[in-house]
């Protein structure tokens, strides 16, 4: 996972869209925070090391990554238009 978050962040600020990604990875941080949150509370999931680090293990580069590389993957083949999201150089 350490790798997949580096190469998501070489590419956000290859096509300088790193606040963007920023920001899109601090939404499904938050997303995947709750639900980490909801699941353990329930009982539903159990940790087995210092419950506090590892449910923010989950949480932060579960869904960010992959996000910003599918994000940016969309705007290099034209699916979407990023360009007004774009950092001026």
């Amino acid at each position: 996972m350490l790798f997949f978050t580096i190469f998501a962040v070489f590419l956000a600020k290859r096509y300088r869209l790193f606040r963007f990604s920023m920001y899109l990875w601090l939404s499904v941080a938050i997303i995947g925070l709750i639900w980490e949150v909801l699941l353990f509370t329930s009982g539903l999931r159990h940790y087995s090391f210092l419950s506090s680090a590892e449910l923010m293990y989950h949480a932060i580069p579960e869904g960010g990554p992959g996000l910003i590389i599918m994000a940016i993957f969309a705007d290099y083949v034209g699916i979407i238009d990023l360009s007004d999201y774009k950092e001026e150089k």
